[in-house]
């Protein structure tokens, strides 16, 4: 007679979960005291990292409000708990400020029209009106007008509109 051997089985279940994709949306621009909704795609839920100007950090579109540029952290996960983790920016740029008056009259007072944060608008350019309507003087954003033409003549004493 033969000897019975019992029989033996073993059995290893393999499962993966599909990698996750998802987004946190693209880099936005704002204006500083101002606010932009964020626009995450992707996940099934949604945990955002950065979260001190964020109002709600389990939403894909929380409102953010930061007062400088901040990146944004966001932990995207799917249907099976698996994360992947991606970033989205908000550039905060500061309100220009135009000085009202200047006085290019060579005693070293308020020689230059000067415009706080201009910097922030690198694609910005400046064109003077004379009361008239007609275009005096336009140059690039970085620019201090010191009152002289295009022509290279001292503007004459007035009133002048930048648009």
């Amino acid at each position: 007679a033969s000897p019975v051997c019992p029989s033996t089985k073993d059995e290893t279940t393999i499962s993966f979960s599909p990698t996750p994709t998802g987004d946190a949306g693209p880099d936005q621009t704002i204006k500083r005291d101002r606010f932009t909704t964020m626009n995450a795609t992707g996940g099934v839920t949604y945990s955002w990292l950065s979260t001190s100007t964020l109002d709600k950090l389990n939403i894909a579109n929380p409102i953010a409000s930061p007062k400088e540029t901040t990146t944004y952290g966001l932990k995207i996960f799917n249907q099976y708990g698996c994360s992947i983790i991606d970033s989205v920016t908000v550039f905060v740029i500061q309100p220009i400020f135009p000085t009202n008056t200047f006085t290019p009259n060579g005693d070293n007072e308020n020689p230059v029209w000067v415009i706080q944060n201009i910097k922030d608008y690198p694609k910005a350019e400046i064109t003077i009106f004379n009361r008239w309507g007609q275009v005096i003087r336009k140059f690039s954003y970085d620019v201090e007008w010191d009152g002289t033409l295009s022509n290279g003549a001292a503007a004459e004493v007035g009133t002048y509109v930048s648009l």
